[in-house]
């Protein structure tokens, strides 16, 4: 397990050179596999999102650390190994709703930047990583560390 470095704002600083989705992936990589996808405008029959839906899998209730091999546990924090699904999740939207981001506008906006294929994919990536960088800066200074949310 890791101690979580203490947030810096270099880490979310982009670098646009190759476009916004690298820009994006390359600060903010997998965050938004957190949450909801919902249906619109894609409909993805999984309203929930990827790493919500496989949390519940594994058991909403299962200490994170044993969801995992041993050896992967060296990567994530002590505070998000000792969580549940459920734990962690209820810190997230706990932070999404003090932010006051709504969470059908995050769901419609990551579907849109991830699933639709049609019109500006690079605009709908800028607003997707101005929609999810408070959400993400927030839950490092609460002490999770990039792969706690990233990976």
């Amino acid at each position: 397990m890791q101690k979580a470095r203490p947030f810096d704002e270099s880490e979310v600083t982009l670098d646009l050179s190759q476009g916004w989705t690298i820009g994006y992936c390359s600060v903010l990589n997998n965050f938004h596999l957190h949450f909801p996808l919902g249906d619109v405008p894609v409909n993805t029959g999984n309203s929930e999102g990827m790493y919500r839906t496989m949390a519940k899998g594994f058991g909403w209730d299962r200490i994170f650390a044993e969801t995992m091999e041993e050896n992967d546990r060296c990567f994530f924090t002590e505070l998000r190994l000792s969580q549940t699904g459920a734990e962690f999740y209820a810190v997230l939207d706990a932070t999404v709703a003090a932010l006051d981001i709504q969470m059908p506008q995050i769901s419609e906006t990551i579907n849109a930047a991830v699933l639709d294929k049609s019109g500006d994919n690079a605009e709908r990536y800028r607003v997707m990583y101005e929609l999810l960088l408070p959400i993400y800066r927030e839950m490092r200074r609460k002490g999770y560390d990039v792969m706690d949310l990233r990976g």
